[in-house]
């Protein structure tokens, strides 16, 4: 009898010697009874999932090249939204294995707070383009801030997924699939499509016929009032599509001022003239500027483009313009039966 009382008094001893690991099963129905060593595991497995969670937005951090403060104060901003993201992606499961339910209040009003981001990303990006001389327009923006919105959520995702790891397989196992899932989604989301994966970008000559600057044969329209001065300035870029779908993309508006935007963005732009002063004594900044314009050829389907590059050459604008993304919003995909009107299948 007294061995007996003995073994049941040894039986929390041999407890709380077991491996640092809470299984789910346990945790989910005896929460208020979980050791104390239990509750340490998970405080840890939280920690972990909310480290992995912020690494996981660094290194998918994107500060943009907006006239604003955008370094230091855009990556202060987007690192401490991602660390947001990863706490709300930590406690997820940690809610779940203590039973408190009611948390699940608080992971939704943090959806809705990074929906609200996206919103005001793009209100500012707006703003922006309202000032800007070259735009980045509006497909481009929208694509931007959905950007934004979406990385929030790898990061919730991949916090989440570190701290069940770390609850179930311990430690070790947590911290690998928290990078393994971490390294996953930022190669997805950093490799996204460009326009040099759908398209052959070169250089292209340069004439003037008829009062146009022609590229490569096809006329684009530039707003310069001389164009014998402006064309020892001008670069001009022949995207060729490789598909129906890369020319349905080319056609777009939008992904025509992507381009145009990348350019002038990452190489500026040309003056025919100083800047002249107005009749209030203000400068307008667009007098004397030569602004880069692009033109689709009805026949081929090319993508003509006329830059007005402050630095760089011809084929340093045409790398940037293979660089410049295929946007999400505005992508086709390839038909799979041709010859239907309307889009019909």
């Amino acid at each position: 009898m007294k061995a007996g009382v003995e073994r049941g008094a040894g039986a929390p001893g041999r407890d709380a010697a077991r491996p640092s690991r809470v299984l789910a099963s346990v945790a989910l129905f005896h929460a208020p009874r979980l050791p104390h060593s239990a509750h340490a595991v998970l405080a840890a497995a939280i920690v972990l999932g909310v480290a992995l969670g912020v690494l996981t937005r660094m290194l998918l951090l994107a500060v943009d090249e907006g006239r604003f403060p955008s370094r230091p104060h855009g990556r202060i901003n987007y690192v401490f939204l991602g660390l947001v993201a990863a706490v709300l992606g930590a406690l997820a499961p940690a809610a779940v294995l203590t039973a408190d339910y009611t948390a699940g209040v608080f992971l939704a009003i943090g959806l809705s707070q990074f929906h609200q981001v996206r919103q005001i990303e793009r209100a500012m990006l707006r703003a922006l383009d309202a000032v800007a001389l070259v735009p980045r327009g509006k497909a481009y923006i929208e694509g931007l801030s959905m950007m934004l919105e979406t990385r929030n959520y790898l990061v919730m995702l991949t916090a989440m997924l570190a701290t069940a790891g770390g609850v179930i397989l311990g430690m070790g196992g947590g911290a690998a699939v928290g990078v393994a899932c971490g390294l996953g989604v930022t190669v997805a989301a950093r490799t996204g499509a460009s326009l040099g994966g759908v398209a052959d970008v070169g250089p292209a000559e340069l004439s003037v016929e008829d009062g146009q600057i022609r590229v490569g044969g096809t006329p684009v329209h530039a707003e310069t009032p001389d164009l014998r001065a402006a064309l020892p300035h001008a670069v001009g870029l022949r995207l060729r599509p490789r598909g129906i779908a890369a020319r349905l993309s080319l056609a777009e508006p939008g992904q025509r001022q992507a381009v145009l935007h990348n350019v002038s963005a990452n190489l500026g732009f040309h003056r025919s003239r100083p800047c002249p002063a107005g009749p209030d004594g203000r400068r307008d900044p667009a007098d004397g500027a030569l602004l880069p314009a692009a033109a689709v050829d009805p026949a081929s389907g090319d993508l003509a483009v006329l830059c007005f590059p402050a630095v760089g050459s011809a084929d340093l604008a045409a790398a940037v313009a293979r660089d410049t993304p295929l946007l999400e919003t505005i992508r086709h995909r390839h038909p799979r039966r041709a010859g239907a009107p309307g889009g019909a299948r």
